[in-house]
């Protein structure tokens, strides 16, 4: 069975409360958001999800991140699951960055043609790249939105 799976990094979230169940619009509440997809509703483009960082006790019920008339998922990026773990058995999606045994880091990108879609990895140092194949030599240490300090060169 194929495990289909996303996350999106949500840059204006709507946040819904568990007690009085309206959307809150507190400037205090974060932007730029990583979310566990939970449903895509493609006729509105709108996905509902929940936040990683909430805690069993917060009143945040759940996330809607919505593109408000666009059709071009301005306000979040979906991030497939490419049905590969790393050798911690976390689970990889496109924009993880992951780090090889000799240190090496690399962003899990995807081609896709008429067909096929095809994971590869990006090298951060050199830009080159190469089929995705084997991960279990492999550790996920982040993902390009929210760790962009380690999209630096290796050499820092």
């Amino acid at each position: 069975m194929i495990d289909i799976d996303f996350k999106a990094w949500v840059k204006h979230p709507t946040f819904y409360l568990k007690k009085n169940y309206g959307s809150n619009d507190n400037p205090y509440l974060p932007k730029n958001i990583m979310v566990d997809v939970q449903t895509i509703y493609l006729s509105t483009n709108k996905i509902r999800g929940k936040w990683e960082d909430v805690k069993p006790d917060d009143e945040i019920d759940y996330i809607i991140a919505e593109t408000k008339g666009s059709s071009d998922f301005k306000e979040f990026i979906l991030l497939p699951y490419t049905g590969l773990k790393d050798k911690n058995g976390v689970k990889i999606y496109k924009g993880s960055i992951v780090q090889s045994s000799n240190s090496e880091r690399f962003i899990v990108e995807y081609w896709s043609g008429q067909i096929l879609v095809s994971w590869y990895l990006r090298s951060i140092n050199s830009g080159d790249t190469s089929e995705l194949d084997c991960f279990g030599e492999y550790e996920v240490i982040g993902n390009i939105y929210e760790n962009p300090e380690l999209l630096g060169s290796e050499d820092k």
